[in-house]
């Protein structure tokens, strides 16, 4: 899950509720990575997945390289995701 994509999307529900979506994901043990050189790598390695954008493949190449769940509403991305045997929760 792209942290950037998730504080877009939550912004009105944010607004709204004075919930913070990032103490959400906190609380429920999500931890933020921050891409270092080996997934930028991994990122250009995925380059020809069709149908994904350069958020898309920064956040399959994190699950990846950290061996975690990707976690997505992006049906593109989780079927590239689970070509390349990747976990995927398609919401």
């Amino acid at each position: 899950m792209n942290l950037a994509e998730v504080l877009t999307h939550a912004h009105r529900f944010s607004e709204v509720t004075g919930v913070s979506p990032l103490d959400l994901l906190t609380g429920f043990r999500v931890s933020v990575h921050s891409p270092d050189a080996g997934v930028a790598r991994r990122v250009a390695e995925l380059a020809s997945l069709e149908g994904t954008s350069l958020a898309d493949r920064f956040a399959a190449a994190t699950a990846e390289m950290l061996s975690a769940r990707l976690y997505t509403t992006d049906r593109a991305l989780a079927k590239a995701a689970m070509r390349r045997r990747i976990p995927v929760s398609l919401f």
